[in-house]
């Protein structure tokens, strides 16, 4: 399996962190391959046209990621 080495400043490291222990997982390599997934069907909705919304329980929205027009 292929390594990488990144540098982190301290508050994404500290960021990482937090969110291993909020969702429980394993290694911090857990954690950024849930992030690649799910930024990668992002960027591919988006190049498709579409957009990603969050829909908040009061029911309002808000886009994330969104397709930018070239007009």
């Amino acid at each position: 399996m292929p390594k990488i080495e990144i540098t982190l400043p301290e508050e994404s490291f500290a960021r990482l962190e937090r969110l291993k222990e909020r969702i429980e997982a394993g290694s911090h390599s857990e954690v950024f391959s849930n992030a690649l997934r799910l930024y990668e069907a992002s960027v591919e909705e988006v190049e498709q046209g579409g957009t990603i919304v969050v829909i908040r329980l009061d029911g309002s929205q808000m886009p994330v990621f969104e397709s930018v027009s070239d007009e």
